[in-house]
């Protein structure tokens, strides 16, 4: 067997060398059809893969933020404080 030069090497057989072939995913056609918006295809796909930015998936990223509980909590508590300020004058 001879050994090949550059100049043998195809485009297509590069490529797969360098990328490969990849996966066969049999929930990938049915998402990415052209009758679902190209927006739910993307949600659909990061459920799927668990990348949907929640809560818990920002926490473990590193990417602490104040929860919405203690932000209507305060809220509350200077809504009440105002209130209070008010009824004095």
């Amino acid at each position: 067997m001879e050994k090949q030069t550059v100049e043998d090497l195809t485009f297509n057989e590069a490529f797969l060398f360098k990328y490969g072939i990849g996966q066969n995913i049999h929930w990938a056609k049915a998402i990415w059809s052209p009758d679902i918006p190209p927006s739910k295809s993307f949600l659909a796909w990061r459920l799927m893969h668990n990348k949907v930015p929640t809560y818990e998936n920002l926490m473990l990223r590193g990417n602490y933020m104040p929860s919405i509980l203690l932000a209507t909590s305060a809220l509350k508590l200077l809504s009440i404080f105002s209130l209070s300020v008010l009824l004095r004058l």
